[in-house]
């Protein structure tokens, strides 16, 4: 159910049902126009949908997949090569009975990718699994670099649930990273949280620990900035006067119908448009 791609070819992570009421992992590769390239379909039973894939700078591609072990669940991952042959597999196994789901991978800069996902921990003064978002860092080989859990000051009840959604590495190493957080008890109780890290999965250099309980958290409102358009009615020319950090960007001009009369990339502070 999740994709990879690169600018020539797509990647699929399925599940198909076999007559025996399994279900099991397939990834499909295929083209542009929706060729398929490889399929590749394997042979142990998953539980509930298979997880994601992720495509490699080595053109290798990973799947992960849930399975039950002993009563628990544990995850691993297929590595299989650009033509979609086998080549290994790893069980991550979690800690006593604490569990871990994959949600996404994600490609990284480097010779590394990132998984993200929900880590529950298990806690006997409770009937709960304490919930935490997490990160994980590994190379290309499936060995971890660093791995930290993320939970939000405000929520800490141990019905809070969270996960962690998605994450985009920034050119610089940073981390911005979307989880949701809810309360199975109140189910108004839902948020979406936003945060940044840096390249070590830490909100600051010198706080960093496995789990990290973020102190500085606020919920920031929209900042606009100063536009100014004149004259305002035209008919012939609109100067538009950007301020001075934001010289770039995209200008759209919509009609009182919502129709986009004009749309043009824009690079300097200071324009003119002439008025159809």
């Amino acid at each position: 159910y999740t994709l990879c791609q690169n600018q020539e070819f797509l990647c699929a992570s399925i599940i198909r049902f076999n007559n025996d009421n399994g279900t099991y992992a397939q990834v499909v590769r295929h083209d542009t126009m929706g060729n398929v390239i490889w399929r590749f379909d394997h042979d142990e039973k998953i539980e509930g949908v298979s997880g994601s894939v992720v495509e490699l700078r080595n053109k290798n591609v990973i799947l992960t997949y849930n399975i039950e072990v002993s009563q628990f669940y544990e995850s691993k991952m297929l590595w299989l090569d650009e033509n979609g042959a086998y080549i290994k597999e790893r069980l991550y196994e979690s800690p006593g009975k604490d569990e871990f789901y994959f949600s996404n991978f994600v490609e990284g800069n480097g010779d590394y990718f990132f998984a993200h996902g929900d880590y529950n921990v298990f806690d006997e003064d409770s009937i709960y699994k304490v919930s935490h978002g997490f990160i994980t860092k590994y190379d290309n080989e499936g060995d971890t670099i660093w791995t930290h859990m993320y939970r939000h000051p405000d929520f800490v009840l141990g019905t809070d649930i969270y996960k962690i959604v998605d994450l985009i590495e920034e050119d610089n190493g940073d981390i911005v990273a979307l989880a949701y957080i809810w309360r199975t008890t109140d189910l108004s109780i839902s948020k979406v949280w936003l945060f940044r890290v840096d390249s070590m999965g830490c909100p600051d250099p010198d706080y960093c620990d496995d789990l990290i309980n973020f102190t500085n958290t606020q919920e920031t409102a929209p900042v606009y900035k100063d536009i100014t358009v004149f004259p305002n009615p035209a008919n012939q020319h609109v100067y538009i006067e950007l301020p001075d950090k934001n010289q770039s960007g995209i200008l759209e001009i919509i009609s009182s119908v919502g129709t986009i009369v004009q749309s043009k990339i824009i690079q300097n502070s200071s324009l003119q448009i002439e008025m159809d």
